[in-house]
């Protein structure tokens, strides 16, 4: 659901709305690449706190069914699935099947920030991300390694690790472990949705003294949806399943591209 911009945005949560259909009519013990389809054209919205100006006390478990319905002022944040042609830097990422552009906060006035993503049967990765300057120049931070955000087939008790560094700061170095950890039902404010799988993420910095920048995150991900729900721990977080977010992000609406 971190991802490297120095943004208010969980990590890539990417949001990556990858939004088609429905959720699951029958149920589904384990999740590959077809089930999280991605139409360009597609919008999502949805509701997130302010990240790292506030705090969102939490209260979630690793069975089930969660509640991410709570009613709340938070900010509506936006995105798309958009063609690599409308994107900055987009020769910098020829792997991409194409970019998710997120719009931090419709009250931020910030510029947009491109993530660019890969997609196979094995897994759906995230190679880098770009953006554009006050002048309207092209900014990016492309990854040593690409960020998996899902490796399939998916199913509980499934884990994957990437270390990740950005070329231009190479030495700045995080692994990321992953793991499915638990199947089930979520309420948001877009609905219900059956069968979610949650994944876990560790963020751990690489080296001495850096323990305070560990985070943990969670990402609910629906069959034929995409993610609906994310939590983020605060930066130094040593419980998997903590009470002090840095933000909570839940599905608010979406409209599909045909």
């Amino acid at each position: 659901m971190r991802l490297f911009f120095t943004r208010r945005l969980a990590p890539c949560l990417i949001i990556l709305s990858l939004l088609i259909g429905g959720c699951a009519l029958s149920p589904k013990t384990v999740m590959v690449a077809e089930d999280i389809p991605a139409t360009t054209g597609t919008t999502f919205a949805a509701y997130q706190n302010s990240g790292l100006e506030a705090t969102r006390t939490v209260s979630f478990d690793l069975q089930g069914p969660w509640d991410f319905t709570q009613k709340s002022g938070d900010a509506i944040f936006r995105s798309r699935l958009v063609k690599l042609s409308q994107s900055p830097a987009r020769e910098q990422f020829p792997e991409a099947a194409y970019a998710e552009e997120v719009f931090p906060s419709v009250q931020s006035g910030e510029v947009p920030l491109f993530n660019f993503v890969g997609r196979s049967t094995k897994a759906i990765s995230v190679y880098g991300q770009s953006s554009e300057d006050s002048t309207g120049a092209a900014t990016y931070k492309r990854y040593t390694n690409p960020e998996r955000l899902l490796v399939f087939p998916l199913t509980i008790g499934n884990s994957w690790k990437d270390t990740i560094a950005a070329k231009n700061t190479p030495t700045i170095k995080y692994v990321i472990t992953r793991s499915v950890v638990a199947r089930g039902e979520i309420l948001t404010p877009a609905g219900a949705f059956f069968d979610c799988f949650m994944v876990r993420a560790i963020r751990e910095p690489v080296g001495a003294g850096k323990q305070t920048e560990r985070t943990v995150m969670y990402v609910w991900w629906a069959p034929g949806i995409g993610p609906v729900a994310a939590v983020g721990s605060q930066a130094g977080e040593t419980k998997m399943l903590f009470t002090q977010a840095a933000y909570v992000w839940r599905l608010q609406s979406y409209r599909i591209a045909k």
